[in-house]
């Protein structure tokens, strides 16, 4: 999935043929549901919005008045929207889990 529109301006006819396709992209992954996660910063993909509206589509509406949640837009995946997630060995969080272990060891064994 094309990520680079998310960085442009709001303004720019740019974001706005990308949040589209976005939108129109996900929808076709996920097979045309009639609601979508919204990812932009109010919504926060917690929300549900219709895609079945005209002309324009809400979670698009919110891409470009609103703009994309930070975090979200940072992810190297937007699997919510049918993105493909990459196959890597995952070890983060192994940091936190030596802290606890320190932590633990120090104060409760």
């Amino acid at each position: 999935m094309d990520k680079k529109w998310v960085w442009l301006p709001r303004a720019s006819l740019e974001y706005q043929e990308g949040a589209f396709a976005f939108v129109k992209e996900s929808a076709l992954r996920l097979g045309q549901p009639s609601d979508l996660l919204c990812p932009c910063i109010d919504c926060r993909n917690l929300c549900h919005q219709p895609t079945d509206t005209v002309p324009t589509d809400t979670v698009v509406d919110h891409l470009i008045i609103k703009g994309m949640d930070q975090k979200y837009k940072r992810k190297q995946s937007w699997f919510e929207h049918g993105d493909v997630k990459a196959d890597k060995p995952s070890d983060i969080g192994s940091e936190e889990y030596e802290a606890y272990d320190l932590f633990r060891t120090a104060f409760f064994d």
